[in-house]
């Protein structure tokens, strides 16, 4: 298991705080559930996209846009369906499939989803292990719920590349007749690769000073003016987004 997914660089993200980090990427999260119109919500997501390939190259955010991919197309065909309210935009043979609304909220769904994932893509990407752990208990975060919290925020990503790679494996195995793959062996072998990384997550955790024993104190962050500046920007621009989209 890859335990640290931090990607060495050396961008202005990088030297950010990873308080200030923490923070933003909460309230980012939060922010872009106020935001109105829907081309502020676009103008967000294309913008944090901007940013992961600024800080951790074009590659890597093509990569964390193939693990999101499922999930947009989800949006894109499905959510214009389901909402039916508003003006028409398209009919086939007088049944509705799709209204300007209905459209507008995809692409509101869409960005939102975007920009969230790409802002928790950056935090591990961007800040190692322990330093994550470090900001979370400067917050006062227990530290079994900050190492929780930091190792949750790597497992899924890595889980879900294993399940790609998975994946593709059983379609290469399958005949050139048949189309798809096989949905549960596929889900068993994800399975069986997931136990058989205990012993390695178990020796992660120990690494950290996460014993039965002993356990490692992290050293303690202290406040200085860098920090206090990260931290302003990081509650100013949110704040300032949610007023423009409310003016």
């Amino acid at each position: 298991m890859q335990i640290n997914t931090y990607i060495h660089g050396t961008s202005p993200y990088y030297r950010y705080d990873v308080r200030a980090k923490l923070f933003f990427t909460l309230y980012m999260s939060v922010a872009v559930f106020f935001l109105r119109p829907w081309q502020l919500s676009l103008g967000v997501a294309a913008a944090v996209l901007l940013l992961s390939v600024g800080s951790v190259r074009i590659g890597e955010t093509l990569r964390g846009l193939r693990r999101i991919a499922p999930i947009l197309i989800f949006l894109v065909i499905f959510s214009p369906l389901n909402d039916r309210a508003g003006s028409p935009l398209l009919t086939i043979n007088g049944f509705l499939i799709i209204t300007e609304e209905g459209l507008v909220r995809m692409v509101v769904s869409a960005s939102r989803f975007i920009a969230i994932s790409f802002l928790f893509f950056l935090l591990v990407e961007t800040e190692r292990s322990e330093d994550i752990i470090r900001g979370l208990r400067f917050y006062r975060l227990g530290y079994r719920a900050a190492l929780t919290v930091s190792l949750v925020l790597r497992y899924i990503p890595y889980l879900a590349d294993l399940y790609e790679d998975i994946r593709l494996s059983m379609s290469l195995r399958l005949s050139e007749r048949r189309r798809g793959y096989p949905v549960m062996p596929t889900i068993t072998a994800l399975t069986i690769s997931a136990v058989r990384m205990v012993p390695e997550l178990a020796s992660a955790l120990e690494e950290r000073g996460f014993t039965l024993r002993t356990r490692r104190e992290y050293d303690s962050m202290g406040f200085s003016l860098g920090f206090f500046t990260h931290f302003l920007i990081g509650a100013i621009v949110p704040t300032i987004l949610i007023l423009i989209s409310h003016m």
